[in-house]
């Protein structure tokens, strides 16, 4: 890349990921915003095609790669015979050659370089000069057998209308038609629980930021953090977790005690995570006066996923997530919005009504959240998936630690403290004769069977996931994770707030894999259609990443 672009800050790391993960690849590259003067004015999206089979029918008539995006190795580049004169070809020359030798290619599907374009920026790709050069280059190509005559003819007819078009028009040409559409400028934010100290709300976010930068907004979430999210308010809060610590002061000291440990680690690391991948605003917000007081400013607002709706788990109608303090006049719409049951408490009902009418487009992440919409007199809602199954196994590769790579293990995800649960963890892991391994946010938890690892950075849990011999878990999102990525996977529906597991579970066809004997060890064996389940999945995530799309725009 030149010295005047801009990377985004991660790309190495990303692209030196790629290759530790997929030794085989030799050419490593991206797609590609245009800009001038700022990374706020893109002119054009440089779309590239993302497989070496894509990148292979793509380079018989285009250039495939973005050059100030491509990471290559030094002894393939030497192996095809390094770079040679070409006016205004080089680049095109060496990757074709470099293919030819044998060369693997990937382009991420993401921005990671921003070029700095002039005005006369596609002025160099016209003139007789340049005209010679591009036809003795595809002539070349031609006959060595690299093109087809099909490709030869439409590739050099059109390169000889580009070459010979006024500059205005050919500059149009190129943005309008060869390149993406300009990347939109829309700010979106977004409120959700990003702050909840768990696994599946962090990732959600992080999941919903991605999809949506991908789509070439601004995005921000709103960092709402109400005090019963901070440490200190989930500590005043264990004595509802039993009559016992309701009672008695004496218990409930020692029961914090107890925590509080295991809090410190916890709070630690998904701060951490937060800080680093979650882009939020400069200003935290306690409470909905605090908002009110002060909006944060958008183009779009947007309720995020999770239980942002359920009045147990948020105590209360939790009015910021109900984007009640955005002016009329801006345009509000719910991502895979989760009221964490199937049906309303009356005293609910009325005051949920006024405030879902305000909202545009309403997408759940239920289906008993569709019905819970139509119950209420609106009929406009849809289904959608969770956002962390929007990103495919290979886009989560970004993020998944090597940690567990290429060990043998049943991994246990039980955050209900189901007792049953941890005893047919442990029999299973007899019978197959593998190492237990389970994470738990709280130290105490020790006691168990198997190996502990308490309150396990983000990337280390999604790598226990990704390579375990068997899942199981009573998580809605370690299900939809051990599905997306292909895992055998058994699933224990927990006794509150089950109706998102199952839906999941319904949705993928995976019924035959849910306890309902926990004598019944013969589960783990029963067939996974997975071919079914990416086949719902795919589906399902261009309907998704659809009604994301449209209730932006419209």
């Amino acid at each position: 890349m030149d010295s005047d672009d801009i990377s985004v800050c991660d790309r190495c790391e990303k692209q030196l990921k790629k290759f530790a993960e997929n030794p085989e690849l030799d050419i490593i590259g991206s797609n590609i915003a245009e800009f001038i003067d700022n990374t706020k004015n893109v002119q054009a999206y440089r779309n590239l095609p993302e497989t070496d089979e894509q990148i292979r029918k793509f380079a018989k008539r285009r250039n495939p790669f973005g050059h100030p995006s491509i990471m290559f190795k030094r002894s393939k580049v030497l192996e095809a015979g390094n770079y040679r004169e070409y006016y205004l070809c080089e680049d095109y020359d060496m990757w074709i050659r470099m293919i030819e030798h044998g060369a693997k290619c990937y382009n991420f599907q993401e921005i990671l370089v921003f070029m700095r374009i002039g005005e006369n920026f596609y002025k160099r790709r016209g003139g007789i000069k340049y005209l010679k050069s591009i036809l003795k280059f595809k002539k070349e190509q031609y006959k060595k057998g690299f093109f087809s005559k099909k490709d030869y003819f439409i590739s050099a007819g059109t390169h000889i209308v580009i070459c010979l078009m006024p500059n205005k028009i050919r500059d149009l040409f190129y943005k309008k038609v060869l390149r993406g559409k300009k990347m939109s400028n829309k700010k979106v934010d977004i409120i959700t629980l990003h702050r909840t100290v768990n696994y599946g709300s962090v990732l959600q976010a992080y999941a919903t930021q991605y999809v949506l930068k991908k789509m070439g907004y601004d995005v921000e979430f709103i960092d709402y953090y109400p005090e019963r999210l901070h440490m200190t308010g989930m500590l005043k809060r264990i004595k509802n977790k039993s009559e016992c610590l309701k009672k008695s002061i004496i218990l409930r000291t020692i029961a914090r005690i107890a925590i509080f440990p295991s809090y410190i680690k916890r709070f630690f690391v998904f701060k951490t995570f937060v800080k680093k991948y979650i882009n939020t605003t400069k200003k935290t917000y306690k409470t909905e006066d605090e908002l009110e007081k002060d909006i944060p400013n958008a183009d779009v607002y947007c309720t995020g996923s999770d239980q942002v709706w359920n009045v147990g788990w948020n105590e209360k109608i939790d009015y910021p997530f109900f984007l009640k303090f955005v002016p009329d006049e801006k345009k509000r719409i719910a991502y895979s919005a989760s009221f964490g049951k199937s049906k309303l408490e009356d005293w609910e009902k009325k005051e949920t009504k006024k405030l879902l009418e305000r909202y545009s487009h309403i997408a759940m992440r239920e289906n008993s959240g569709v019905k819970i919409l139509e119950d209420l007199g609106i009929n406009d809602g849809i289904q959608v998936l969770d956002p962390t199954l929007l990103l495919n196994k290979e886009e989560w590769k970004n993020l998944i630690s090597d940690k567990y790579k290429g060990k043998k293990y049943i991994f246990m995800y039980n955050i209900n403290h189901n007792k049953k649960m941890d005893e047919y963890a442990n029999k299973l892991a007899k019978k197959k004769n593998l190492k237990l391994i389970y994470v738990s946010y709280n130290f105490h938890d020790c006691f168990k069977k198997g190996k502990l690892k308490c309150n396990t950075k983000v990337e280390n849990f999604l790598s226990l996931i990704a390579n375990a011999e068997y899942v199981l878990t009573d998580s809605f999102h370690c299900t939809a994770y051990s599905i997306n990525f292909n895992k055998q996977v058994v699933v224990a529906y927990p006794e509150k707030f089950s109706t998102r597991l199952a839906s999941i579970v319904e949705l993928t066809g995976i019924e035959n894999r849910v306890i309902d004997d926990y004598n019944d060890l013969e589960i783990c064996d029963r067939p996974i259609d997975f071919e079914k389940a990416n086949n719902v999945l795919e589906k399902e995530r261009k309907k998704s990443l659809n009604f994301l799309k449209k209730a932006i725009e419209e």
